[in-house]
């Protein structure tokens, strides 16, 4: 039976009210909001706040800044599915408007939106009936993933990872990274935005805090993503504590928030913190299957889903005609096999007019994992490496970086196109190599690759 996403979002938190009321009876001036709407505190006052201030407090005040509204452009994505896409909890439904992130775990895929694909190409993805959003579940065959369904979407981790600036950060790492430092939490004055809150299997961040006229907090908003979806919750100063007190394991702070410099606006696709939306036109001829602007791997199947009549559509590699093809009887999807690697364009031909393109990029690849050496080698004749990672088959690492390996590919690394994996990291379940490259189009992942004996 079909659920309904705002039904099981509001049974969820019908029973966390019940919890906390169990705990400790709420203040007359605290309040529980599951439903954020009202303006950011932190964004409203961040020009007065800074205004004659040394240049670190404000460099670490725009750190902050960025991680809101990168976190927010994840709960508050909107989104109206042409379709049913099923997720994790039941599904999505057709012609519904919904809003934040679709929880899922693609770490066997790299398919995590705001790190590794881009809101653009979701969005356009959501447009597309024929998309993998809607007919590719990646909990079944050939899939091997588990807390996933969904082809696109984002997790806790994820969500603090992309609004932080960090690299992809499962979880665990949090709490072990050298980046990071435990705050001793003992009541509500001891948080600041940006903070992170930890659990092994769970993280969540402050977005926002409101103090009263006498300096003492009463409200703070937490972004996270759920098995519902990327959502921001308020909760008044005691909820606040007790969910500190009786949830969380842990406060960590990262130490180098001035380094969270970059924040790219989408203001056409999730407008958030006061931008001014900007009117955007999709395709309505014709998308690849991925979504617009979408990255394959060399040996990936690339499909054209065409939604109008044409006499041809006509495909570009590399800024050069590749090839024309003609349709046979009713046909509205084309499938392209075996592509070598390249940039490509595709246009529909119709009465002596071509539509607006869709692109996507293949990847050329060679990765390679000796276990006897213990020597990862990799390369791309049209992309960057990016990273390195020992997974297991299903893409997951359910230890932090610190117990198992996982590189942030330095120049030097790069260049030379080989790291060499300690022999300590190399655990029986964990003997996948998975590598990520960077494209015009945002990251693209291997598959787990198993090692050579």
């Amino acid at each position: 039976m079909k659920l309904l996403l705002r039904k099981t979002r509001f049974v969820f938190f019908l029973v966390f009210i019940i919890f906390l009321n169990s705990c400790e009876k709420m203040s007359q001036d605290d309040y529980y909001n599951p439903n954020a709407t009202v303006s950011n505190n932190f964004i409203r006052t961040y020009s007065e706040r800074t205004k004659g201030k040394s240049q670190a407090f404000v460099m670490k005040e725009y750190g902050k800044l960025n991680a809101i509204k990168k976190a927010y452009q994840l709960t508050d994505f909107p989104f109206k599915p042409v379709g049913v896409i099923e997720n994790n909890i039941g599904s999505y439904e057709p012609e519904v408007d919904y809003k934040g992130m679709i929880y899922s775990s693609t770490k066997e895929t790299g398919n995590s939106v705001g790190n590794n694909v881009s809101f653009y190409t979701f969005a356009s993805a959501v447009r597309n009936p024929r998309s993998k959003l809607y007919i590719e579940h990646i909990n079944e065959l050939p899939y091997h993933g588990v807390n996933c369904r969904a082809y696109y979407g984002t997790v806790c981790s994820s969500l603090v990872s992309y609004a932080l600036g960090l690299p992809d950060y499962g979880s665990w790492d949090f709490a072990d990274s050298e980046l990071m430092e435990e705050i001793v939490y003992n009541d509500p004055e001891d948080v600041e935005v940006a903070d992170i809150l930890w659990l092994e299997s769970h993280v969540a961040l402050i977005t926002d805090i409101l103090k009263s006229d006498t300096g003492k907090i009463k409200m703070v908003e937490i972004s996270e993503a759920v098995l519902q979806g990327c959502i921001r919750t308020q909760y008044g100063r005691d909820s606040f504590d007790l969910l500190m007190r009786n949830h969380y394991k842990g406060l960590i702070r990262y130490k180098f928030i001035e380094d969270n410099t970059k924040y790219e606006a989408c203001p056409s696709i999730v407008p958030v913190a006061g931008e001014t939306p900007v009117p955007i036109s999709y395709n309505s001829d014709l998308c690849v299957d991925k979504g617009d602007r979408s990255n394959y791997l060399e040996g990936e199947d690339v499909t054209i889903n065409t939604f109008s009549a044409y006499d041809s559509v006509v495909v570009y590699k590399d800024y050069k005609r590749f090839s024309s093809i003609v349709p046979t009887e009713k046909q509205i999807d084309i499938a392209l096999k075996g592509l070598p690697y390249g940039t490509y364009k595709a246009y529909i031909w119709a009465n002596g007019k071509m539509s607006k393109e869709t692109s996507w990029i293949v990847v050329d690849f060679d990765v390679s994992f000796d276990l006897n050496s213990r020597l990862v080698s990799f390369s791309s004749r049209n992309s960057s490496p990016k990273s390195v990672r020992l997974c297991s088959i299903v893409g997951s690492r359910n230890r932090s970086a610190q117990k198992l390996f996982y590189r942030e590919l330095t120049n030097e690394e790069k260049l030379a196109g080989r790291v060499v994996v300690p022999a300590n990291k190399i655990l029986d379940d964990y003997k996948c190599i998975q590598v990520k490259f960077n494209t015009e189009y945002g990251v693209v992942s291997t598959w787990p690759i198993k090692p050579e004996q």
